[in-house]
């Protein structure tokens, strides 16, 4: 493979990576504005048709769910990044396996 060839196999393999990106990042907003939809009409019929204040739990739940979401898609914090894989696949493979992380 000439070195052109190589560039233009490194630039469709970034190219697909973007797109993939991309994909994710606007499955994550469509999630946040149905999330956002869905609770704001929770919380005017809670405050319109009843007494306690119920519209916080659903609210609660579903937004861990989509904080876990955007977390996935952007990396805010990166429990299980490179440098921990690294480190279990040398764990793993010169025998320095210990109690689960």
């Amino acid at each position: 493979m000439s070195e052109e060839e190589q560039e233009l196999d490194v630039d469709r393999q970034r190219r697909e990576e973007a797109r993939d990106y991309v994909q994710k990042l606007k499955g994550f907003y469509t999630h946040l504005g149905i999330y956002l939809a869905v609770n704001a009409l929770l919380h005017l019929v809670n405050l319109l048709a009843s007494g306690g204040y119920w519209a916080f739990w659903p609210a609660l739940g579903w937004g861990i769910g989509v904080a876990a979401h955007g977390n996935s898609v952007m990396h805010w914090v990166n429990y299980f990044g490179k440098e921990w894989e690294e480190r279990k696949i040398r764990e793993y493979l010169g025998g320095e396996r210990r109690d689960p992380d």
